[in-house]
């Protein structure tokens, strides 16, 4: 069931061809046409398709201002290809691969390298397996590639996802959704905002969506609810305040751990719809967030801001999986059963002052700021009685009797952590030109760990860690050609602590690190459209492992210094006024220096395909099939792979095409179809061991919306 290891070439090609399918469309439509309106861009048409994005920053920024890569998400394309959840998101962003912790749980990768930073708003959170939220209370997602450790502590190698909330508008607006679709899918989405006084000076917003849906597995699904809403009022012709809450709830009967392969590495032939799993296997989620933000405009441009937010999170899961290699003779492996919660609670200050200063005849830019984080977290978890259950593949039963859980068996422990920081940015115009970015921060960190007195079993030890006062650097520099074109480079460093330990009960070295880079940056089309092309090294060492020597506690090495180079070219706007694109390339090369510990199962390519290739594109036709509107994007990457104790699990390169149409029956009322897959292409979307973790892909799905606007 491996796919060819060659990249796709000739199937990339044909579904290039199927994606960029309107470009023939419009000139037919073009053809014969006495009379064509012409639609002038404007700033907004930019500001929709290419917003200016402070991801990496506290102000707003183009993307020819931000020496670094950056993507981003629109909410144009968000509703054109119909993305729900925020790996959607990223699995349409430029040079992002998504990877399944389990069922509900995702890690991202970029350049070879974990993203384990995550904002809302531009405020850091701490991003721990994330259960995806629903894109309907964002506006859109932000991606930074490469460490970004000025505005988010220490930082993370792969980069920042920073997520966008909707906000209030001062006219009235309001809309409703409903879908249909493939794996009974039903869901409900509500939208209203707008001014709640005469003078506009107090506005609301409130959304909420319901969904319903199957996994291709028989008898496996899910259900996720998702509310938002959010305050802001003038509280001074110079001051704005805000107050919002949002509530994610995730409940779901699933396979947790994936499939296992044969023994050899090979992939199961198996029924995909078929179930793998006891009846009672079970997972719930919720997500609480409040946040309040206050800001003043000060005179002389200067702004200030201080948002306050706090996050409580509660997750229980109780779960018999496949986590075992198959006997390709017998056909047979193992579920492994256990229970886990998990309760985690977060608080996260953040105040920063920005505004521009004079230098020598010159304006400039400054940005200084503070923030402070903590995470309480509280997790409970348990070996299944009996710990494993023998299962025919060929024959699986479900009806298994519930298992208990001994109480010896049983590990609680607490964690607490802290952070404070002070970071500052200045944007030096040294030439008309020529713009010099210099940047610091300076983090101090504790943890604690507090095993609980009775249960447990994991031999966790009480243990306080510290950091003080560590400094992460930034420069970058950013030249104009002409109104068109730019030249950067930038140089980012890597410093972050790590949570896990070794035999001797001492924590792991902080993972440390450097990126450069340098780019061309493009505003084509008088600014309709956005392109780059950048160059890239990071290196990074002390990256942690388990111990393979460590057959019953849970103890890690650090990891040898690898690198991670290679090239990125993305394009991304309205390059017709009826035409709009996202396409982007990534070539990435990884490779180890020195093995300080054996890589075992978290190999360092294991995630990181050579080529990766993304391309989104709308096209909304006139004449007389005006009001509507076709889509199409490609998803195609080379091969990806994982070894573990010399067996190999590889996944051939592939490529999958989505489709969609929309009518607009009126400006108010639209019908969209999106088709995902259209290929139908059985594919293993995230790989690991021999033993599990390895999710195929979603088959062919068909969606329809109905979208009423006021």
């Amino acid at each position: 069931m491996t796919a060819s290891p060659r990249f796709p070439l000739r199937a990339l090609c044909l579904a290039a061809s199927a994606a960029c399918a309107p470009l023939a469309l419009h000139a037919q439509a073009t053809t014969g046409q006495l009379k064509e309106v012409t639609v002038t861009p404007t700033d907004e048409t930019h500001k929709a398709i290419n917003p200016a994005t402070s991801i990496g920053s506290k102000i707003a920024l183009t993307q020819r201002e931000i020496p670094q890569s950056v993507s981003v998400v629109s909410h144009e394309q968000i509703e054109s290809q119909n993305l729900l959840d925020l790996q959607q998101a990223l699995r349409a962003a430029n040079g992002i691969v998504t990877t399944n912790v389990d069922s509900s749980r995702y890690r991202f990768y970029a350049r070879g390298y974990e993203i384990d930073t995550l904002q809302v708003d531009g405020v850091p959170t701490l991003l721990n397996y994330l259960t995806p939220p629903s894109l309907v209370m964002y506006d859109r997602v932000e991606v930074l590639r490469g460490p970004a450790g000025l505005v988010n502590g220490f930082g993370s190698a792969g980069g920042t996802i920073n997520l966008v909330r909707k906000r209030p508008t001062r006219e009235l607006q309001a809309s409703a959704e409903v879908t249909l679709g493939s794996l009974n899918t039903r869901i409900l989405r509500a939208d209203v905002g707008g001014a709640l006084n005469a003078a506009g000076t107090l506005r609301g917003r409130i959304v909420g969506e319901a969904l319903e849906q199957d996994y291709e597995t028989r008898g496996a699904h899910r259900r996720t609810d998702q509310l938002y809403g959010v305050l802001e009022a003038d509280i001074a012709p110079a001051t704005t305040a805000s107050l919002g809450f949002s509530r994610q709830t995730l409940s779901s009967k699933s396979m947790q751990y994936g499939y296992p392969t044969y023994t050899n590495g090979s992939f199961l032939n198996i029924d995909r719809e078929k179930y793998y799993g006891p009846d009672w296997n079970h997972e719930t989620f919720q997500l609480l967030t409040s946040f309040a933000e206050l800001e003043h405009r000060f005179d002389g441009g200067w702004k200030g801001k201080v948002s306050l937010t706090n996050a409580l999170q509660e997750r229980y899961s109780l779960f018999g999986g496949l986590r075992n290699a198959v006997n390709p003779a017998l056909n047979t492996t193992q579920y492994q059963t256990s229970v886990g919660t998990s309760h985690d609670r977060q608080t996260v200050l953040d105040a920063y002052a920005s505004g521009p200063f004079f230098l020598l005849g010159r304006r400039h830019q400054l940005t200084v700021g503070t923030g402070y984080l903590y995470e309480h977290n509280r997790a409970f978890g348990a070996p299944g009685t009996p710990r494993t259950i023998n299962v025919n593949l060929t024959n699986p039963v479900s009806n298994i009797a519930p298992i208990t859980f001994l109480e010896s068996a049983k590990s609680v422990s607490t964690t607490d952590t802290r952070q404070a920081s002070l970071y500052g940015n200045a944007r030096f115009s040294l030439t008309d030109p020529l713009s010099l970015i210099v940047g610091a921060r300076a983090t101090w960190w504790r943890s604690e760990v507090s095993p609980d007195s009775v249960y447990n079993a994991n031999a966790t030890r009480f243990t306080k860690d510290a950091i003080d006062g560590k400094l992460t650097p930034y420069a970058g520099l950013v030249y104009d050609l002409n109104d068109t074109y730019s030249l950067y480079g930038s140089v980012t460093q890597i410093f972050s602590p790590q949570s896990v330990r070794d035999s001797s009960g001492a924590l792991i070295k902080p993972l440390q690190g450097r990126q450069y880079e340098a780019g061309v940056k493009a505003a084509l089309l008088d600014g309709r459209a956005d392109a780059s092309l950048a160059l890239f090294q990071l290196t990074q060492s002390n990256r942690s492992v388990r111990d393979p020597s460590d057959t019953v506690n849970t103890y890690y090495l650090a990891q040898g210094k690898s690198r991670s180079e290679g090239f990125e070219a993305q394009v991304s706007g309205r390059i017709d006024p009826r035409w709009d694109v996202s396409a982007g390339y990534v070539r990435t090369n990884t490779r180890y220096f020195d093995s300080s510990a054996d890589t075992g199962r978290a190999a360092f390519s294991a995630f990181t395909p050579k080529h990766l290739v993304k391309l989104w594109s709308q096209y909304r036709l006139g004449g007389v099939f005006s009001g509507l509107s076709l889509n199409g994007s490609v998803y195609a990457t080379s091969e990806f792979s994982t070894n573990t104790s010399g067996v190999t699990v590889r996944q051939g390169g592939f490529a999958t095409v989505d489709v969609g149409a929309t009518y607009q029956f009126t400006p108010k009322l639209s019908l969209a179809l999106n088709i995902t897959n259209l290929g139908d292409r059985y594919y293993y979307q995230s790989i690991q061991t021999p033993a599990d973790h390895n999710f195929l892909g979603n088959p062919r799905m068909a969606m329809l919306t109905l979208r009423a606007k006021y």
